[in-house]
């Protein structure tokens, strides 16, 4: 008798075992809104059990029954009339949807729910536990929305009675007249922009005035407010509807992505404060109803891990403070999956539930640019060994190959811990700032050094990449280096979609898909957009023979940048990729033939590259492959080599014979007494600086193009030819006293040039400009064809700026000048002397004037494209000048022919009388006085060249 007792016991509690666990198997939770109506589901399967008793209760269900029963039905719905008001069955009873509706939903509707199928069979009940949890009503107009799902915002108007309207939705508060920041307009048609298809969309019945939006995949961007304006019929009669958006994250349900081989960390926390120590679980699937199903560990405080799980799983978090986040070690394909962290706490349904799906990718590969050449030269001195052996100067060459080796040892053979951003920073900043290296280089060791440090910088920042991959897109800024890196997953990639980056003002566009190219690999594909600042102005541009026919001198018209997916084993792209860049000069990006050029490892191209646009700032190219790229630029072309060769021999003799006409010229001002004034000393001062000038550029041309020297050089022809504009300036402003002078009666109201203030306006000043420019810019002499200023940084405007000042003033000076003569000559008589003097010395300062401007200006133009018949203006113009300086202030002066006819004639009987002294007889020697009669014509030079000494 006990023992049968004792079996029916223990079959009582198996079937209270068994039933609770259909209890909770069946239980769930529901959320309703304060004052609205809300759904307790609960149904069976009438075609297998046919009609069945069904009870509603309050709290738990019951061993039999519903406790605190609500009501039960039978097919048919036979709710109390005193509950019907509250309470309604809208299912189909006889498909056995047995589902609760609550209507005016208030807090005194808030708790358990029991819905009892009652099921024929001991223990076959059918138990449906739900919780229900009224939660207060969002404002009016206020919609909730999960980040990364869907939400409709409700908007409509009776379609049967206005007929079709006109709807727009915008962002924002309506406005009024339509919608402010309007998204799209519709009447009757689904008319939504392509562009916003895949975000917007309208699944209503447009017919029916069903207008209301549903915005796909939420972000954050989405929050905010939204207007949707039915425009009706009539003043005011517009419906207006504002709903206020507000994006909450999802349900604590996360996504983790691991690389094989490396660590990961799977988050879960509580509030230690708040709660105390509280006890936690890990496992792997989905949470069970209490604990942890397949449960790996549990915690309370303490780290407290299975021995055998310790090298595998870590808890690095601070456990007092309630940080259980769980570290796996070392991943493998077996830890992907699902993985739940329970945090029970007290009170039932108060646990915290955080469930992780982890993914596990393949590691990145190293960057392409680890595989290169160079690889074996890891020093200076190796390199300089190698050098001394080929008998060659490679000392810079090798200097860059030392650290540009260096950085590349360290981008590839870095840690897990990843590559250090400074490391890049410092190095980019040292190699860009050091011009003078790159330029002392030859085309041939500058584009191999080039190469490599292009190879090197792609590896650096591939590699540095991998460390910043917390976001999608990171972006990273220097001084002399811009970059933007995207993390590319194949697996998440659509045909459509467009990858964009962008750096330095510069940017590109390509076909996200043609980036990635072909494969299965699930690694990520890492995409690189560099941006080098100054790059471009240490290089000398060439474009290999064949697509060079004219000798065209090439610079650059942009920055320098780099496109890469450093990590994969593809550069030629199905599709295009498009690339702006911006002018290396705001506002003009123009002037000579410009054309979109790609690096080929050892030179520049036009081939797979092509201009597609460009505006006043910018220039877009598009190209085929994935290389370094930049906007080139011939400033000028000389379309037959002979030209240089026809325009080195003019410079030569030309400056030949310029040289010992001003050494004539300076000979004749400085030695004769009698021609001395002080616009014989401007001339003559005119004169030596051209004299300088002129000397140190023939001396250039034979001299082997060294950084230092040639700056040396630059800098002196700076400093003459602005002496040389100086003194014009000063003789504008000394016959701008003169002319002023004809009309001064009074000797004491002339207007008198002082010399103590002309050698300082002549020397000081233009050595004032050349020190100032030479501190700002110190780089800006010396280029790669001649030694003269940096015709790419805007430099030469230290020399162009004060030249068009003079010659500003004085072509203004001329004018009035002339005017003022005009004027003289008008009203007396023409042969007086001083005016006709006047006359004549200014007409010979304009026309030297205007021979040493016309070739500056003649130079100008040389810079640009297709000028060979400037170039030989130019030329020729300058080397005419000392010639024509001693054309017209010494051969077409009387004054100082008379001199010349003086010195020959003395010179002349000096030799004569020298032969005489050597004759055997005494000859005897005696001062004649010669009388003749002197108008008051004669000059004072004509007297003394009278008063002789005569052979007796």
């Amino acid at each position: 008798m006990q023992r049968k007792n004792c079996f029916m016991l223990q079959a009582i509690f198996f079937w209270i075992i068994w039933n609770q666990n259909i209890h909770r198997s069946e239980e769930s939770q529901v959320r309703g809104t304060l004052g609205s109506s809300v759904t307790l589901p609960c149904d069976y399967n009438t075609e297998q059990h046919g009609i069945l008793t069904t009870c509603w209760g309050r709290g738990d269900c019951s061993w039999i029954g519903c406790s605190n029963q609500l009501f039960q039905v039978n097919g048919q719905n036979t709710i109390p009339a005193e509950l019907k008001s509250k309470y309604k069955l809208y299912g189909n009873l006889q498909e056995g949807n047995v589902s609760l509706t609550i209507e005016r939903l208030d807090q005194a509707d808030e708790g358990r729910y029991c819905c009892r199928v009652e099921i024929i069979g001991l223990g076959n009940d059918k138990i449906v536990t739900i919780d229900l949890t009224v939660v207060p009503p969002l404002e009016e107009s206020q919609v909730r929305g999960t980040l990364g799902s869907s939400v409709t915002l409700p908007c409509d108007y009776n379609a049967e009675q206005h007929g079709i309207l006109t709807t727009c939705w915008g962002r924002g508060d309506c406005s009024w007249i339509g919608c402010s920041n309007q998204l799209f307009q519709v009447t009757g048609q689904n008319t939504i922009p392509a562009e916003l298809k895949s975000k917007y969309k309208l699944y209503g019945n447009l017919q029916e005035g069903n207008v209301s939006l549903t915005i796909e995949r939420l972000d954050q961007a989405d929050e905010g407010r939204y207007c949707c304006c039915v425009e009706n019929r009539g003043l005011g009669n517009d419906k207006i509807v504002t709903i206020d958006l507000t994006v909450v994250p999802p349900l604590e349900e996360s996504q983790v992505r691991g690389t094989l081989g490396s660590s990961v960390t799977l988050p879960c926390d509580y509030n230690a404060e708040q709660h105390g120590i509280l006890t936690t679980c890990w496992g792997r699937g989905d949470c069970s109803w209490i604990g942890c199903s397949n449960q790996l560990f549990q915690v309370n405080g303490q780290n407290t891990i299975p021995a055998e799980l310790k090298s595998k799983y870590k808890l690095y978090g601070n456990l007092q403070e309630g940080n259980v986040s769980l570290t796996i070690e070392r991943l493998d394909q077996a830890d992907e999956g699902r993985y739940c962290c329970r945090v029970e706490n007290r009170g039932l349904g108060n646990d915290k539930i955080v469930t992780i799906d982890l993914t596990v990718v393949p590691p990145l590969e190293k960057p392409l640019a680890c595989y290169s050449k160079y690889n074996s030269t890891n020093s200076t001195e190796e390199c300089q060994s190698k050098a001394q052996s080929q008998q060659e100067d490679t000392f810079a060459f090798c200097n860059i190959i030392s650290l540009t080796g260096t950085l590349k040892e360290k981008a590839c053979n870095s840690s897990d811990t990843g590559f250090s951003l400074e490391t890049l920073s410092n190095f980019s900043q040292r190699m860009l700032d050091d011009r003078a290296q790159w330029q002392e280089l030859d085309g041939k060791k500058q584009h191999e050094a080039f190469d490599y440090f292009l190879l090197a910088m792609e590896a650096a920042v591939i590699e540095a990449g991998q460390t910043l991959l917390r976001d999608n897109k990171t972006q990273w800024s220097s001084a002399t280096l811009g970059v933007e890196i995207a993390s590319l997953h194949r697996a998440s990639v659509r045909e459509e979609d467009i990858t964009t980056l962008g750096a330095k003002g510069n940017s590109m566009a390509a076909r996200t898909s043609s980036l990635i190219g072909d494969g299965t690999s699930l690694a990520p594909v890492l995409l690189a957009f560099m941006s080098y600042s100054h790059l471009e102005t240490m290089l000398h541009p060439v474009l290999p023979q064949g697509e060079n026919n004219s000798s065209a001198r090439i610079q650059f018209g942009s920055q320098v940048v780099t496109v890469t997916n450093g990590n994969v084993r593809r550069r030629q792209l199905s599709a295009v990729i498009n690339i702006t860049f911006r002018g290396r000069e705001e506002g003009d990006v123009g002037g000579g033939r410009r054309f979109c050029a790609n690096w080929k490892g050892s030179h520049w191209s036009e081939q797979g590259c092509e201009e597609i646009g460009s505006n006043k700032t910018h220039i877009r190219c598009s190209c085929s492959s994935l290389s370094s790229f930049a906007v080139l630029m011939a400033l000028y072309e000389l379309k037959n080599p002979v030209h240089n060769f026809i325009l080195w021999w003019i410079t030569l003799i030309g400056l030949s014979i310029s040289l010992l006409c001003l050494l004539l010229t300076m000979g004749t001002l400085f030695c004769f007494q009698s021609i001395r004034g002080l616009n014989t000393t401007i001339r003559a001062h005119l004169s030596l600086s051209l004299f300088f000038a002129e000397l140190l550029f023939l001396i250039s041309m034979f001299v082997k193009k060294q950084p230092v020297l040639c700056a040396v050089i630059a800098a002196s022809l700076h400093y003459l030819f602005l002496v040389a504009f100086a003194w014009m300036f000063l003789e504008a402003v000394y016959l701008w006293f003169m002319v002023l002078n004809l009309k001064v009666v009074n000797f004491s109201r002339t207007r008198v040039m002082k010399r103590r203030m002309m050698y300082p306006m002549g020397y000081v000043c233009p050595a004032l400009i050349v020190i100032v420019a030479a501190t700002v810019n110190p780089r800006g002499y010396g280029n790669k064809n001649k030694c003269w200023l940096d015709l790419e940084s805007g430099f030469m405007w230290s020399f162009l700026g004060p030249v068009c000042f003079v010659v500003l003033v004085n072509t203004i000076l001329f004018s009035m000048i002339l005017w003022i003569l005009r004027n003289s000559i008008a009203s007396l008589n023409t042969d007086v002397s001083t005016i006709k003097e006047s006359r004549t010395r200014t007409f010979k300062a304009m026309a030297q004037f205007i021979l040493l401007g016309c070739s500056w200006a003649f130079g100008f133009f040389q810079l640009k494209e297709e000028t060979i018949v400037m170039s030989y203006l130019f030329t020729i113009l300058n080397v005419a000048q000392g010639v024509f300086i001693f054309l017209i202030h010494c051969l077409m002066n009387p004054q100082v022919r008379r001199e010349y006819c003086r010195w020959f004639n003395q010179t002349c009987r000096q030799k004569k009388a020298e032969t005489t002294d050597t004759m055997s007889s005494p000859v005897i020697i005696s001062q004649v006085t010669v009388l003749r009669t002197v108008d008051s014509n004669t000059t004072q030079a004509d007297v003394q060249w009278m008063n002789m000494y005569t052979e007796k």
